[in-house]
């Protein structure tokens, strides 16, 4: 007897085999993200992160508070200097004249004095200052007091020395100073003015004062 074997072959053809390798599958990458916090945005064309901002953010507050500061400073100094008493004199006239004895001349300023703060003060002493150059040429200065043209009893309007000034308080009066008739018509007088004293030591002068016209009599009691 003879046997015949036969072979089975599968029907579907092997897969095809290539040289080239197997290509790669296109995927898109998601873009990076920026952390929490660092996230940045564009102002006037620039872009900041939150630093930054944070940065400029602590830079306006700073300028801020020292304007403040500042404004605060000058208010509080306006506030101190209305509380220190003053001496402010406005000169409305002079006149000169010739005394009685013919021994000395007589100048008169008629002065209108404020204390423009909160506190009182007052005037402890008011000089007349007559500028002259010596016999040798050198500057050198006189300084009379005041006193009154007249009698205590027939004085009037007169400001009197020490004179309390008040509050955001006005004086008006004269006061007048005696020249040695001999220095008067001897010397080259080149200025005068007068110069107040407080009691705390604070000087004030008033504006030049130039020789006025002559009078012919006492005009401090017109």
């Amino acid at each position: 007897m003879t046997w015949h074997t036969s072979l089975v072959t599968d029907p579907t053809p092997p897969p095809a085999t290539s040289s080239f390798p197997t290509p790669l599958i296109e995927t898109t990458s998601p873009a990076p993200q920026t952390p929490s916090g660092t996230q940045g945005a564009e102002l006037f064309g620039l872009e900041w992160n939150g630093s930054a901002l944070v940065a400029v953010v602590a830079l306006a507050v700073a300028l801020a508070s020292l304007l403040y500061a500042k404004k605060s400073y000058a208010l509080a100094k306006t506030q101190e200097e209305r509380r220190e008493a003053r001496v402010d004199p406005y000169l409305d006239k002079s006149a000169i004249w010739e005394s009685p004895d013919k021994s000395s001349m007589w100048l008169g300023t008629l002065f209108t004095i404020e204390n423009q703060s909160d506190r009182d003060g007052s005037i402890s002493r008011a000089e007349l200052i007559i500028s002259y150059q010596s016999e040798s040429g050198a500057p050198t200065t006189l300084r009379v007091h005041h006193s009154p043209s007249v009698t205590a009893d027939d004085a009037k309007g007169f400001i009197e020395v020490p004179e309390r000034l008040l509050a955001n308080g006005t004086i008006k009066g004269w006061l007048t100073f005696k020249i040695p008739m001999a220095f008067y018509s001897g010397r080259s007088i080149e200025g005068m003015h007068v110069e107040f004293r407080d009691p705390r030591g604070v000087t004030v002068k008033s504006g030049d004062i130039s020789i006025p016209r002559q009078e012919i009599s006492d005009p401090t009691q017109t």
